[in-house]
């Protein structure tokens, strides 16, 4: 299950739904408009979760068979897709001032249900997918399966988690500390994309190879 943990911790870490996030608890209401936003978001995970082991009935597929085939080529190519992005975004950087989404502009009378849509609308679906891969190999039978799954809940939300649980403990603080973390992963959001998706995209691509070669 270390797997769906580094998949997890990767869309954790994504810039663009950590700022949206910042921007919806920026909102009026933002602490609950930001609840609902990780409901959305963990809705997904559990959808996702459920979905796969339904098509599975709870047991590994088989090596070799046609799904755990069909699983490693989709794999390879999501990061085939991903070390694409990290090319392009290395050898062609963006410069200049970044062009506001036009989504971020219509924020201002959020509500909770507009932020559970939008929690699930920025999920990054192409990781969610590898992950829905990787679920397709676990035992349900196997405790530590169990466990690991809703740890892969629990990680690809933690980033959310912790600025939701600081904008509920201390409000005031919370606004200048989360305002300078929006400003500086705003400046740095190419980077950190760039980094990430050569590091997914080359570990998925490793990985789905390897599985198909042995």
């Amino acid at each position: 299950m270390h797997d769906v943990l580094l998949l997890a911790l990767t869309i954790t870490l994504e810039p663009l739904p950590v700022i949206g996030f910042i921007l919806v608890l920026s909102t009026d209401r933002g602490t609950r408009n930001g609840a609902a936003f990780i409901v959305g978001w963990m809705a997904c995970f559990f959808l996702m979760i459920a979905g796969t082991l339904a098509l599975t009935g709870g047991n590994p597929v088989k090596a070799s068979s046609v799904p755990d085939t069909a699983g490693l080529i989709v794999s390879a190519l999501i990061g085939v897709g991903f070390l694409a992005l990290a090319w392009t975004r290395y050898h062609h950087p963006k410069t200049g001032p970044q062009k506001e989404p036009s989504w971020m502009k219509r924020l201002d009378g959020l509500n909770v249900g507009g932020a559970a849509v939008l929690g699930v609308l920025l999920q990054p679906w192409p990781l969610v997918a590898a992950g829905a891969i990787d679920v397709s190999q676990a035992q349900l039978s196997s405790t530590w399966s169990v466990i690991g799954l809703v740890a892969f809940c629990i990680v690809g939300s933690a980033s959310l988690l912790i600025m939701e649980g600081y904008a509920l403990a201390s409000p005031e603080n919370s606004r200048a500390a989360l305002k300078r973390l929006r400003a500086w992963l705003e400046g740095h959001r190419d980077q950190a994309i760039t980094v990430l998706a050569a590091v997914i995209g080359a570990w998925l691509l490793i990985k789905g190879v390897y599985g198909l070669v042995t």
